[in-house]
C-alpha cells in the first residue's frame, strides 16, 4: 500500500527538522514518541543547558495561505502536553527542565524556521 503524501511531507519536515536542530547543538532523545492517541515528533535535548524540548515539527509550501504555526492549535497543544506529560512519567524524571518548541519546514526551499517557547 502506497504511503499518502501528507505522511511522505511530515516525515520529510520531520528529518529537515532534525537535521537543523543537531546542528543547532540538540540531541535526540526520541521520535515520534506515542502516548494512546498522542504524538510528540521529536524529543531532544539542548546540550548547553541540558533542557529537554518537546518540538512539533509543521511542514508546509512556501506558498501556503496559513504559516506552519498556525496548526498548532490550543487542542493540539493540550495534546502534545498530555503526551509529554506520559513520556516524563515514563522516565521517571518529572523535574527535569522542559520547554515546547514548534519548528516550521518550508519546502520547497527546506528552510526551517525553529520557534523556542512557542507555547
Amino acid at each position: 500500500m502506497k504511503k499518502p503524501q501528507h505522511l511522505k511531507t511530515g516525515a520529510k519536515g520531520e528529518r529537515l527538522a532534525l537535521r537543523y536542530l543537531r546542528w543547532r547543538g540538540y540531541a535526540l532523545v526520541e521520535k515520534n514518541f506515542k502516548s494512546r492517541r498522542y504524538e510528540i515528533d521529536l524529543i531532544m535535548r539542548a546540550r548547553r543547558t541540558g533542557t529537554l524540548v518537546f518540538v512539533e515539527v509543521k511542514t508546509r509550501r512556501e506558498n501556503s495561505l496559513t504559516a506552519p504555526y498556525e496548526a498548532v492549535t490550543p487542542q493540539k497543544q493540550h495534546y502534545i502536553r498530555q503526551a509529554a506529560t506520559a513520556y516524563l512519567m515514563q522516565q521517571g524524571d518529572l523535574n527535569v527542565p522542559l520547554r515546547f518548541d514548534v519548528a516550521e519546514v518550508f519546502l520547497p526551499s527546506r528552510r526551517v524556521h525553529h520557534i523556542e517557547n512557542a507555547f
